[in-house]
C-alpha cells in the first residue's frame, strides 16, 4: 500500500520556552541507552460521529503546553567537548504532522489491531535517528475512517517509558484545558545518588578496548500479538504455582515471562546461550517519591543466563522463581551505583552493556503492562495500543499496557514464528496469535 504524504507538517515549540538556552542531557543510564526512538500508536474511536474529531490544532495545543514542562523533548542533542551531550535549540521544537488515511478504525478493531493487517509502522512519525539535528520527539495524527490513530516517537536517550507516559498523560490533560500536578524531576533536582560499595557494577558494564559493534543484520522478521485473557493468565499462574516443590507464591507476570521465554526458545530451536535480557526498574520503591516523575532513564537490563537444555527441561515454576530472584537483586542502591559509575566515564561508547552484548540467540523482554492505558484527550478513551520496534530477527518480547487482556508482542524470524503459532503449550493458555 502506498502511503499518502502528511497533509500538514510543522515543528511545535514549547508554549513557554525554558529559562536557559541549553541543559545537560540526562546522565547516568541515559548515557548508554541505544540512540533509538521508542514508538507506539494509540487508537481512538469516533463512535458518535463527532464532527471534526480530534482536530490538529487541539492536539498541537496540548503538545505545546506539555513541552513547556518536558522541554528537553523540544530540543536537539548538542555534542560537548568531553564526549557528552547537552540539549538545546528548543526553538526548533518537536515534530508534528497529520495524515489522511484510507483505513477504517472498525477494520483495525476487527483484526484486534493486528501487526499483520494494520500498518502500524506508517502511523509513527520518526523511525531512525540519523542526525544530531533530528527532533527528539514527534507526534503524528492519523485520520482514519471512524477514528484516529495517534503515533508517537521519543528518543530513548532522553527518557524511558515512564517519562514518556508522564508526557503523554500531561499532554492529554492540557489538551482538555486541565492543569495536572505533574512536577517533572530532572537530574539537577535529584537527591544525591545512593552509592553502595557492595556492588561492583563494572562486571555487568565493563570498559572494553574497542567500542562494541551492535548485533544488527538484515533479515526478515514478523510480529505477532499473543493474547492472554486475565482468566487465562490466572489459570497459568495457578498451574505454575502447583508445580512448586514447596508452597509459595508466583506472580502472574513472572509466570507469563517464564512461559514466553520457553516457547520462544523452543520455536527458534536455539543452539547456544538463550539468556533472557529483562528490562526492569525499582523506581516505585524509591524513598524519594518524586522519582516517579524523573525524566531520564532509570532502567536496567538484567541478563539471566540460560541454555536451551536447561530451560526446556526446567519446571516453569523454577524458571519464574529464578527470574524474580535475579530481577529483585536490582534495587535502588544498585541502580544509583551504576549511575555513578557511568557518570565517571567520558567515553561510554566503550562500555559493553547487556544490550550491546546481546547475541542472536538471546531473548529480550520489556514489560509496559503497568503503564497507563486509559489516556483521555477529551474525545473518549482509547480502544487500542500498539508498540513498534524496527524489523529485526532478534527475539524481542514486549508486554503492552494492561487493558482487558495481557497483550504480548513477539518479534521473530518467519520460520520460528510459524513454529510459535503451533506451540501446544502456548495454545493451552493463550487466546491466540494475531
Amino acid at each position: 500500500m502506498v502511503r499518502l504524504p502528511p497533509k500538514h507538517r510543522e515543528f511545535v515549540q514549547p508554549e513557554t520556552l525554558p529559562s536557559q538556552p541549553r541543559f545537560p542531557a540526562p546522565a547516568g543510564i541515559s548515557r548508554v541507552v541505544m540512540p533509538i526512538y521508542t514508538k507506539f500508536v494509540i487508537f481512538f474511536e469516533n463512535d458518535e460521529n463527532v464532527p471534526n474529531f480530534m482536530p490538529p490544532e487541539y492536539i498541537k495545543r496540548g503538545m505545546a503546553r506539555a513541552l513547556s514542562s518536558f522541554y528537553l523533548l523540544a530540543g536537539r542533542l548538542l555534542p560537548e567537548d568531553n564526549g557528552r551531550y547537552s540539549v538545546g535549540s528548543f526553538e526548533k521544537g518537536a515534530l508534528f504532522q497529520s495524515v489522511l488515511c484510507t483505513e477504517s478504525l472498525q477494520a483495525c478493531k476487527d483484526t484486534y489491531f493486528s501487526y499483520q493487517k494494520v500498518p502500524i509502522a506508517d502511523y509513527v512519525p520518526l523511525h531512525q535517528y540519523n542526525s544530531i539535528d533530528a527532533p527528539l520527539a514527534g507526534i503524528q495524527v492519523n485520520y482514519l475512517r471512524g477514528g484516529v490513530a495517534l503515533g508517537f516517537s521519543f528518543h530513548h536517550s532522553i527518557t524511558d517509558g515512564l517519562g514518556i507516559t508522564a508526557f503523554v498523560t500531561y499532554m492529554s490533560y492540557t489538551a482538555r484545558k486541565e492543569m495536572p500536578l505533574l512536577p517533572v524531576l530532572y537530574d539537577w533536582d535529584r537527591e544525591p545518588l545512593r552509592v553502595s560499595p557492595k556492588y561492583d557494577v563494572s562486571k555487568a558494564y565493563p570498559v572494553v578496548d574497542e567500542p562494541p559493534i551492535p548485533q544488527v543484520w538484515n533479515a526478515p522478521s514478523e510480529k505477532r500479538l499473543v493474547v492472554f485473557s486475565l482468566d487465562q493468565a490466572e489459570q497459568l499462574r495457578k498451574a505454575v504455582e502447583a508445580e512448586m516443590d514447596k508452597p509459595g507464591k508466583i506472580s502472574t507476570r513472572d509466570a507469563l515471562t517464564a512461559l514466553m521465554h520457553r516457547v520462544v526458545v523452543r520455536a527458534r530451536r536455539t543452539k547456544g546461550p538463550c539468556d533472557l535480557v529483562f528490562v526492569t526498574s525499582p523506581r516505585y520503591a524509591h524513598p524519594d517519591k518524586r522519582m516517579r516523575l524523573y525524566f531520564g532513564n532509570y532502567i536496567v537490563n538484567v541478563c539471566i543466563p540460560d541454555t536451551p537444555k536447561d530451560l526446556l527441561s526446567r519446571k516453569l515454576s523454577d524458571s519464574a522463581l529464578r527470574i524474580r530472584e535475579r530481577v529483585n537483586s536490582v534495587d535502588i542502591e544498585y541502580v544509583e551505583t551504576l549511575e555513578n559509575y557511568l557518570n565517571q566515564i567520558d567515553d561510554t561508547s566503550c562500555i559493553l552493556t547487556p544490550v550491546r552484548a546481546f547475541q542472536r540467540t538471546h531473548v529480550g523482554w520489556t514489560d509496559w503492562s503497568r503503564f497507563t492505558a486509559d489516556l483521555d484527550f477529551g474525545y473518549g478513551k482509547i480502544v487500542g495500543f500498539r508498540s513498534y520496534v524496527d524489523p529485526s530477527p532478534l527475539a524481542l518480547i514486549t508486554v503492552l499496557p494492561l487493558h482487558a487482556n495481557f497483550d504480548i508482542v513477539v518479534q521473530l524470524d518467519p520460520e520460528s514464528m510459524r513454529r510459535l503459532e503451533q506451540d501446544e503449550e502456548l495454545k493451552k493458555y493463550a487466546t491466540g496469535c494475531f
